[in-house]
């Protein structure tokens, strides 16, 4: 199976994903080729909205080693008071970079492939790409249709979702 990026104006990158019940036939089959084609193109995270796939999992390279390769279903439980703004770019959309407030340390849960749940605590820039990622699985890329400052707020209300 070979899988591409879906292009930038496809509707699955604002579409929240459905949880992942299967692991065996909604994650299993992909992850691999999403691990080869994040690395095809120098990415840290690539998740499953940005494929194509509609399920709440993404894969993670060495800047992520602290998580799992493959993340599935993950959550947010909890959140420090500091955001630190950086830079940050997404394979959806190639040359564009935005700065984007994230979180500086959260703690996460997550299933990995094996069916084990994960609990960590993450900061800095693994952190980032946790939120990154974890955004696209809500339907929230850091280049919005309307591209204005609401898309800070979007971002913001993704994350401290969980905590409402």
């Amino acid at each position: 199976m070979t899988l591409s990026l879906v292009p930038p104006t496809d509707p699955i990158l604002r579409t929240p994903c459905a949880s992942v019940t299967d692991i065996a036939t909604q994650v299993e089959p992909y992850w691999r080729d999403m691990l080869a084609l994040m690395k095809q193109h120098n990415g840290a995270g690539l998740a499953a909205p940005q494929v194509g796939l509609g399920y709440r999992f993404f894969v993670t390279g060495p800047e992520g080693a602290e998580l799992a390769d493959v993340v599935i279903n993950p959550i947010i439980t909890w959140h420090g008071t500091w955001r630190s703004e950086a830079e940050e770019g997404c394979l959806s959309f190639p040359g564009q970079r935005r700065v984007i407030a994230r979180w500086h340390n959260i703690v996460v849960e997550y299933t990995t492939l094996d069916g084990r749940t994960v609990k960590a605590a993450l900061r800095g820039s693994t952190s980032r790409l946790f939120q990154h990622e974890f955004c696209h699985l809500d339907g929230i890329c850091i280049v919005p249709p309307d591209d204005t400052q609401a898309r800070h707020e979007r971002l913001a209300n993704a994350i401290t979702k969980e905590f409402s």
